[in-house]
């Protein structure tokens, strides 16, 4: 009996130090894996960012080149504190999002591409001219083109662009963004975020002066009231002059549905 009870507190004993063990592994293993997930959501965070940074960049020098070529002339574009144009910065992290996926399909990613350029494009010009009339581009006078918001020579070349750009570039930028790691690169996106939200919004401000500085003086109105301290600052900060450089291709539309440059308008 004394054998019995000995072999069977040794093996409760066991018994409880393997459950104990099975635990921890458990909870290691648990903690592991939100510390992978972690790891993981930070670094989509730091790649989308510094994506975000790349693409506007490239298109503030785009829309810088196309500017100058056709019409002669230097124009600031880009966003109202630096130099970024963020739609090209949004419409890249759609796309690399939503295409990576078929980055082994050369074929299906070119489609693809071009399909979702042509839906990003033209969902943003709707909303645009829905909430505030104004337009940032028409293809109207170019061939194949859908309402004057996308047209398929651009749509082509844009998804031929980003399609080349997943498949063969993309894991080469990857490794040099993701050398900037630990603390340091952590307080540098956060800086770098709370910039570009400053930024954005004071780009969206300053487009929603601009177009109804427009609006008002087409219908004979004094936009230039300063009845109130935000107007004051508004007319100070975002003036016509600063604002026709960023947007040099803004049109918003008269009440007989043709389209003007706001430049004009505002110039006359």
């Amino acid at each position: 009996l004394k054998l019995f009870k000995t072999y069977t507190t040794t093996y409760e004993k066991e018994r409880d130090e393997i459950r104990m063990k099975k635990q921890n592994t458990n909870i290691n293993t648990e903690n592991n894996m939100n510390t992978d997930v972690k790891e993981k959501n930070n670094l989509k965070i730091h790649e989308g960012l510094w994506y975000f940074i790349i693409f506007s960049l490239l298109g503030l020098i785009f829309e810088f080149v196309l500017y100058l070529i056709m019409s002669k002339t230097v124009g600031a574009r880009g966003v109202y504190l630096g130099p970024l144009c963020f739609i090209y910065g949004i419409t890249a992290l759609i796309m690399i999002r939503f295409l990576e996926p078929l980055k082994n399909t050369k074929v299906r990613l070119f489609i693809a591409s071009t399909v979702l350029i042509s839906i990003i494009q033209y969902v943003f010009s709707f909303i645009l001219e829905c909430s505030y009339g104004a337009k940032l581009w028409d293809y109207s006078g170019i061939t194949a083109n859908l309402n004057g918001r996308v047209c398929l020579l651009y749509s082509i070349i844009a998804g031929l662009i980003m399609a080349i750009f997943i498949k063969y570039i993309k894991k080469h930028t990857d490794k040099i963004i993701n050398k900037f790691k630990g603390k340091p690169a952590k307080i540098i996106d956060i800086i770098l975020i709370v910039i570009l939200i400053i930024e954005i919004l004071f780009t969206i401000w300053g487009f929603i002066v601009y177009s109804r500085n427009a609006k008002e003086t087409l219908n004979g109105r004094n936009y230039i009231s300063n009845n109130n301290i935000v107007e004051k600052f508004e007319n100070n900060v975002f003036t016509n002059e600063r604002m026709g450089k960023i947007f040099p291709n803004m049109r918003i539309t008269t009440e007989d549905g043709i389209l003007v440059y706001v430049t004009s308008i505002l110039e006359e």
